[in-house]
């Protein structure tokens, strides 16, 4: 039989090539035909050669065919990794919505907490909703201005009011162009099961068509400050669910809250979701990405910076281990990750009355008016979020100097947090506020600061 131990460079080259033509299908059809086309002539000349020599030759002739073709795949190999970057950055725009305002948990540190304007999204109105995502979708401008449609659902608890999201699921699932992700606390997953599960078999242009994101802090954090509402513990509900999702082939994430009474125990939520890691690294990928509460007064509070930087400390020794078996960090902070917010710009999300915001979070602050631009079910809704994308994509195009000289490379700018505290005077000049919340920017500076130490104890480079 033919090995490939000699000719599994070339053999790797063809995949690329087949990945690269898939993810250049739409934005350069001509490129993808081309790329396939010299896929199909290596398979092609491989096969010939299995077909025509005994194992020796086929080793000799595999080698030739490699030789022949080096430039080329020398070229194309440079060239795949660039598409890979650009696929990585593919155009998107989010459009999230909130199914119901209800939810089955009393998390303590919910910024939802009280909020009962309204209760679900009105299941006879989801044709009305399909049809105003057709009309944004199909658009010209969307043709010429992006790529991916990702349709977000965001509670309370999503999947409480699910029928909405069965059909927008169903509606979509075909479409290339369209990926879909969900938040949950994972409880009242198991009537949508069926519906991810089809949709993770279907082709996207971003290579993964639905990812559903549980809410999981990390043991003790979770069952201290995640419980349902007759005070019970639920973390784990929450992994056994995710667990049952992760085996019907439907991809799953995991995001954390860390409140700053919490702080001690951040070494061992790191622990607890290293274990995780080792269960579901082979259904998605794990990492421990941590929020710090942001929405309470922290003039009120004491900061504990001294007790998070000995947690940090202690988790950075256990990185080292990890970033050397696996080649990157479970903690998120360790990863750059400082890139502009998309709400405005490129998210919109709706509410259950069907009002459009700049994100979830703009919809439960006081002067949530302030955030809102219109209604899905009025006329003019693609032009809408095409005037907004205009409007906010001329103020959000750099990081501030101030930023950019930062040791904090990776930190979160909550838009509508920055415009609730800046002092300035109109509402550009507040949202693109980055420095006004100095409490959480010497955090991230603390991160910054043990994040270049930890990458010269590992690589002797920053």
């Amino acid at each position: 039989m033919y090995r490939i131990d000699d000719a599994g460079e070339l053999l790797e080259s063809v995949n690329h090539l087949m990945i690269a033509s898939s993810k250049l299908k739409h934005s350069n059809f001509v490129l993808s035909n081309a790329i396939l086309d010299t896929a199909d002539g290596i398979l092609k000349e491989v096969e010939d050669s299995k077909i025509k020599c005994d194992e020796d030759k086929i080793e000799r002739l595999a080698a030739e065919i490699l030789k022949k073709r080096r430039n080329d795949l020398t070229v194309f190999e440079r060239d795949y990794r660039n598409i890979v970057r650009d696929n990585d950055s593919l155009r998107s725009y989010t459009l999230e919505f909130t199914t119901t305002n209800q939810c089955n948990w009393n998390c303590e540190y919910c910024f939802e907490a009280g909020c009962n304007r309204h209760t679900y999204l009105n299941r006879g109105k989801v044709s009305i909703i399909i049809h105003k995502i057709k009309s944004f979708l199909n658009s010209p401008w969307f043709a010429k201005n992006l790529d991916v449609l990702k349709l977000d659902f965001w509670g309370g608890e999503p999947f409480i009011n699910f029928i909405p999201i069965k059909r927008i699921v169903e509606e979509f699932m075909y479409d290339e162009r369209v990926i879909f992700h969900a938040y949950t606390n994972g409880s009242k997953i198991d009537p949508l099961l069926d519906h991810f599960e089809m949709a993770a078999k279907q082709d996207s242009i971003s290579g993964q068509k639905i990812l559903i994101q549980f809410s999981y802090d990390g043991q003790p954090i979770h069952d201290l400050r995640r419980r349902d509402k007759d005070g019970n513990p639920t973390s784990k509900l929450t992994l056994k669910k995710a667990f049952i999702t992760a085996l019907r082939g439907i991809p799953v994430s995991f995001k954390a809250t860390l409140m700053i009474k919490d702080f001690d125990h951040f070494s061992t939520a790191w622990d607890d979701y290293h274990e995780i890691f080792g269960n579901f690294q082979n259904y998605g990928y794990i990492t421990y990405s941590p929020t710090i509460d942001y929405t309470q007064d922290y003039n009120e509070v004491d900061l504990r910076k001294g007790v998070l930087k000995d947690q940090l400390m202690d988790i950075a020794s256990k990185e080292v281990d990890f970033y050397k078996e696996h080649g990157r960090f479970l903690l998120s902070w360790f990863s750059k990750g400082s890139s502009l917010c998309t709400a405005g710009r490129n998210m919109t999300c709706v509410d259950t009355d069907g009002s459009l915001y700049y994100c979830h979070g703009a919809m439960y602050e006081p002067n949530n008016k302030d955030f809102c631009f219109g209604n899905i079910y009025e006329d003019g809704f693609a032009n809408k979020l095409i005037a907004n994308h205009e409007r906010f994509f001329m103020c959000n195009q750099s990081t501030p100097k101030k930023c950019q000289e930062c040791v904090a490379d990776s930190c979160y700018r909550c838009n509508v947090q920055k415009h609730r505290c800046s002092k300035k005077g109109e509402f550009m000049e507040r949202w693109m506020d980055f420095t006004c919340m100095t409490e959480m920017c010497n955090y991230f500076k603390l991160i910054g600061e043990i994040k270049f130490a930890l990458v010269k104890a590992i690589t002797g480079d920053i």
